[in-house]
């Protein structure tokens, strides 16, 4: 019914030709139900086939089969014909609601939608990177200021001790000069003596 097509019973392949309408997808699992026809299996395989139906093997159009290799990976079964699908393409996803999707396109959307995680995974481990270089000229630089500030500090220090010596010698110096000064005004000179 998903597939709008009415197949009688005895036209029902394995390995459908393009021009049949339908393809069969199946699980990694139920690969080998695709790997014999109908017509020499066995009871094994009917009732296999039975289970899957609908949970992990269906009948998809043949457009949701096509899916560029390099972006699914071809396994060399697949080369040789048989019909293993993982993935849905865009334009089918579009047009089917999650709800009413095959697990086919489940499978292909998810892993659609793991793609695009995976390359927003590696924009953003990129731009980590380019953060932690970032991160590390900043620290870096914080590291040089740091050093330059503790040069400063310790030569303002020293320029600090050097003002307080000088002070400590001008102001010893100044009271010398007082003294002398005050010595000088109470000690007469020759001049002054004479008459």
């Amino acid at each position: 019914d998903r597939l709008g097509l009415t197949i009688a019973p005895s036209q029902i392949r394995l390995r459908p030709a393009a021009e049949d309408g339908y393809a069969w997808s199946a699980t990694e699992a139920n690969a080998w139900m695709l790997q014999s026809n109908l017509s020499n299996g066995t009871v094994g395989l009917y009732r296999a086939i039975c289970e899957a139906l609908g949970q992990s093997l269906e009948a998809v159009t043949p457009q949701v089969l096509q899916e560029p290799r390099s972006s699914r990976g071809a396994s060399a079964g697949e080369e040789a014909g048989e019909l293993l699908i993982y993935g849905m393409n865009i334009q089918q996803a579009h047009c089917r609601d999650h709800e009413n999707e095959s697990f086919t396109g489940t499978i292909r959307r998810l892993e659609r939608e793991s793609r695009d995680l995976s390359a927003e995974l590696d924009r953003t481990q990129v731009r980590l990177e380019e953060v932690s270089s970032e991160r590390r000229q900043c620290q870096a630089k914080i590291r040089h200021f740091q050093e330059e500030l503790e040069r400063s500090q310790i030569l303002a220090s020293q320029l600090r001790s050097e003002l307080a010596e000088l002070r400590a010698g001008t102001m010893e110096a100044m009271q010398v000069l007082q003294k002398h000064q005050h010595h000088e005004r109470e000690v007469p000179g020759p001049h002054e003596d004479e008459p």
